[in-house]
């Protein structure tokens, strides 16, 4: 069988989807270099030739998995649709985050190291929205919907409470039952100084 040869770029990006969709579906300690090589049809060398070990494409798979969220985030909050979806499609995003990598970041054996990759990953995808929620405020204000004094505080501070959420209670870490879109669109409304109701009719 004639091996097919591709540029190094696309064949590290095939092992990195093809790895993480495996720590997705089976979680790290369930996934192995073997199953991400036989799942791509390529010898374990070839695999080796670009990562180290497990641990690595692991890494790197998650950091891709954060840069692709953080893209997904600023397409929809840069969009051309009302704020109350904007609202509604980042937090349903968000929601599925959770849920998708829970069982590639919960595993019980690398659990504190694997948290800890997770909330620095975390923090860049929150970093990474500070800009177009700020620009986003700016809009607000300039419109007259609303009236804040330093837009990109405000942002910084909404960005980082919603994350909080996600991460600061220890008893309910990843969990999607503590992520309460009713809430959040509560606490969005404060941080706008608007009613929820004002809000939801812009």
């Amino acid at each position: 069988m004639t091996r097919i040869s591709k540029p190094p770029q696309e064949r590290k990006k095939e092992i990195l989807d093809t790895a993480l969709e495996l720590f997705m579906k089976n979680g790290y300690e369930n996934t192995s270099v073997g199953d991400i090589v036989e799942k791509l049809g390529v010898a374990q060398g070839l695999f080796y030739y670009y990562f180290k070990s497990k641990d690595e494409v692991y890494r790197a798979a998650m950091e891709q998995f954060a840069d692709d969220f953080a893209v997904q985030l600023v397409s929809i909050v840069t969009g051309s649709i009302p704020l109350m979806d904007k609202i509604e499609k980042v937090l349903k995003c968000m929601s599925d985050m959770i849920a998708e990598s829970e069982h590639a970041l919960m595993d019980q054996a690398h659990l504190a190291e694997h948290l800890d990759m997770d909330n620095r990953l975390s923090i860049h995808v929150a970093q990474s929205l500070i800009e177009p929620i700020t620009g986003l405020f700016e809009d607000l204000n300039e419109k007259g919907l609303t009236n804040l004094k330093n837009p990109e505080i405000a942002a910084t501070f909404l960005i980082f409470g919603v994350l909080g959420l996600v991460h600061g209670n220890p008893n309910h870490n990843h969990s999607p039952a503590f992520f309460s879109s009713e809430e959040v669109i509560k606490i969005i409304a404060g941080v706008l100084g608007l009613t929820t109701e004002e809000l939801m009719k812009i």
